[in-house]
């Protein structure tokens, strides 16, 4: 797997990662939260 593969399924991996952290803190401040919806997830590399 090229190394520009593997470094987009890794950030992928970690926006998921994000995306889970964001639900169980919007669970914590709101229980009865159902959906929720992360906005963004560009990343540039240099």
């Amino acid at each position: 797997m090229s190394s520009w593969v593997r470094y987009h399924f890794e950030h992928l991996r970690r926006w998921r990662e994000y995306a889970v952290s964001v639900m169980r803190a919007a669970k914590d401040l709101v229980p009865r939260v159902l959906s929720f919806f992360v906005i963004g997830g560009v990343g540039v590399r240099h």
